[in-house]
């Protein structure tokens, strides 16, 4: 996570970087929580869907150029974790019916 935050810095987008980075760190996060579905084609399908629309957040959405503390980010990772638990499930669900 500290490689893109320090990318995001050094181009003067510090509120860029410490969201870009929040979001890394949560799908990594749901990734080794879900490792008994690694060697599933959908369980990548919905990472991979995620991170589109994380780097898509991240471009698009003008965060303002501050340097955002944790307990202020934390909330938004733990969402997003949630999002991702339950199309993890909801794939899950789906594929074994």
């Amino acid at each position: 996570m500290l490689p893109i935050y320090l990318a995001f810095s050094a181009l003067g987008l510090v509120g860029k970087g410490t969201v870009a980075a929040c979001a890394v760190g949560t799908l990594i996060l749901a990734v080794r929580m879900h490792v008994d579905h690694l060697r599933l084609v959908w369980f990548w399908i919905v990472i991979v869907a995620m991170t589109v629309v994380d780097a898509l957040l991240v471009a698009y959405v003008p965060f303002p150029n501050k340097n955002y503390t944790f307990p202020l980010v934390a909330p938004f990772g733990y969402l997003e974790y949630l999002l991702i638990s339950s199309c993890v499930r909801l794939a899950d669900k789906k594929t074994k019916a």
